[in-house]
């Protein structure tokens, strides 16, 4: 880019860093582009990577997504200089959580879907599955906001603003996503971003969901052995290729083999090094998440943030949101974490059975 271009992107970071929280949170309503646009930063290749990364933060397109959440995000990334992927991949941390939980004496029940939210005098009390009830004084939800506030409560449970607010929430993009084992090393990078320069952000979703298709297409690729050796066997590579799309997004197959062809045109001889491919696509994230195979749950757009994002504290007493649905901020994992901060402070602060509960156990 040009000197005048560069100096204005080096302007408006120097400025998200320099910003007070209440200065960022004034640009919650602002798309990150017109943030961009209004202080100089005009050039197709700035703005490819811009998108590129609040749509790894966030997974929503930069003329949608809010400035303001794009500023907390490079704030706290750029703050804590870090970032990384879990020894043994993502299941590890899974796998950290319910070794924890069950250290500490939880129950944990899977293959039992929840079908109902008991609400008894205008109070959550339990939940009902379809072969059991299970009652608590407290009732958390991390499932999908919408699900859970517009189909396991009772009809009437909610204000009638209130369910038409949240009826009308948006989903972040989903993923079609090829992982591919290699017979040997092709790059020793543990992250791969390819951008495409000059891409017009609105028209590139508009062809999307046409099925209209670039010969190449913007890629987040991890290499997940190159961050964990247990990933992969000795000598042989796992790379994940994963396009970033709308739900309804059609033709995957033929998409499949873009994502593949792009990935080649990075890592040369890549092709001849595939032993086998597994994809996942959007309806199998959807399969076992729900919403939409969203990658970042409720959408962190503009329409969606701050004052206007799903509370941890719902309407009904007794019942509490936690999760990249509700409250917190931030980049995917650190979203739900947040999200657990904020209601682990709420609960504190206003519910009467929480204090009590807490109270007997630290006595």
């Amino acid at each position: 880019v040009s000197d005048e271009e560069y100096a204005a992107v080096q302007s408006a970071v120097k400025e998200i860093m320099n910003m007070t929280d209440d200065e960022v949170r004034m640009y919650d309503e602002v798309d990150l582009r017109t943030f961009l646009t209004e202080h100089g930063v005009h050039d197709s290749l700035s703005h490819a990577c811009f998108n590129n990364i609040i749509m790894i933060y966030v997974c929503v397109p930069f003329h949608r997504a809010s400035a303001g959440e794009f500023m907390r995000c490079f704030r706290a990334e750029a703050g804590s200089r870090a970032s990384g992927y879990p020894v043994g991949g993502c299941g590890a941390i899974t796998k950290a959580f319910t070794d924890g939980l069950v250290e500490n004496g939880v129950s944990i029940r899977t293959k039992s879907e929840v079908v109902e939210i008991i609400v008894e005098n205008g109070r959550a009390v339990g939940v009902r599955t379809e072969d059991a009830e299970y009652r608590a004084p407290i009732i958390v939800s991390n499932a999908d906001g919408p699900r859970t506030l517009l189909n396991l409560l009772p009809q009437g449970a909610l204000s009638g603003n209130e369910y038409l607010r949240i009826e009308k929430m948006t989903y972040s993009y989903s993923m079609l996503i090829v992982r591919m084992a290699l017979k040997h090393s092709v790059t020793d990078r543990k992250l791969i971003t390819h951008i495409i320069e000059g891409m017009d952000t609105e028209q590139y979703e508009k062809d999307l969901l046409k099925g209209k298709f670039p010969e190449e297409i913007p890629l987040f690729m991890p290499v997940p052995s190159n961050f964990s050796p247990e990933c992969a066997p000795e000598g042989q590579q796992l790379i994940t290729a994963g396009a970033i799309i709308p739900y309804e997004t059609p033709d995957l197959d033929r998409l499949e083999e873009i994502i593949v062809n792009t990935a080649a045109k990075i890592l040369p001889g890549l092709k001849d090094a595939i032993m086998w491919r597994h994809v996942t696509k959007p309806e199998d994230l959807h399969s076992f998440a729900v919403e939409n195979g969203a990658i970042v749950g409720l959408g962190q757009s503009v329409d969606q943030v701050g004052k206007k994002r799903l509370s941890v504290e719902t309407e009904v007493p007794g019942l509490y949101l936690c999760g990249a649905e509700a409250g917190g901020s931030g980049v995917g994992i650190e979203l739900s974490i947040n999200s657990a901060f904020e209601l682990l402070g709420k609960l504190g602060e206003k519910d009467e059975s929480w204090k009590s509960a807490n109270l007997c156990c630290s006595e």
